[in-house]
């Protein structure tokens, strides 16, 4: 909940980090994300959400463009995180409209791309599975 938190975990996904810190750092933003503790308003947010969108449209997940040289455990925490933020902290989709069309052209790119975004359309779902049946638990 540290106010530099989501700078710590931008440092930590940067495609010349190690892939566990890469992990990590994707790890974060999840929980992060799912804590609450990430709000469209906030600056960092903006930042956070840019940098998400570059890896997948620009390929700058991964340092040579490259997207079979990034672990697949690192592309699919990547793929979580974004989804996590889209559901979580981005009022998705009236509050990131840029989202979709970019992450959908990014996935005709290649097939790693392809499988990316289909990572983080299955994401998005079960994020919204699961915010959907916590909110009928609350209300019975």
């Amino acid at each position: 909940e540290h106010p530099a938190g989501v700078g710590a975990a931008l440092q930590l996904v940067a495609p010349q980090a190690p892939p566990s810190a890469r992990f990590f750092g994707f790890l974060s933003l999840v929980r992060a994300a799912e804590a609450g503790r990430l709000r469209p308003e906030d600056g960092q947010v903006g930042q956070m959400r840019g940098v998400l969108l570059d890896m997948a449209a620009q390929s700058t997940l991964s340092a040579t463009g490259d997207l079979q040289e990034v672990p697949a455990f690192v592309r699919e925490k990547y793929a979580q995180a974004l989804a996590a933020v889209s559901v979580h902290a981005s009022e998705w989709p009236d509050g990131w409209p840029e989202l979709q069309p970019k992450l959908f052209a990014a996935g005709q790119l290649s097939r790693a791309h392809a499988a990316l975004v289909l990572t983080f359309v299955r994401s998005v779902c079960e994020a919204l599975q699961s915010d959907a049946a916590a909110r009928l638990h609350v209300k019975r």
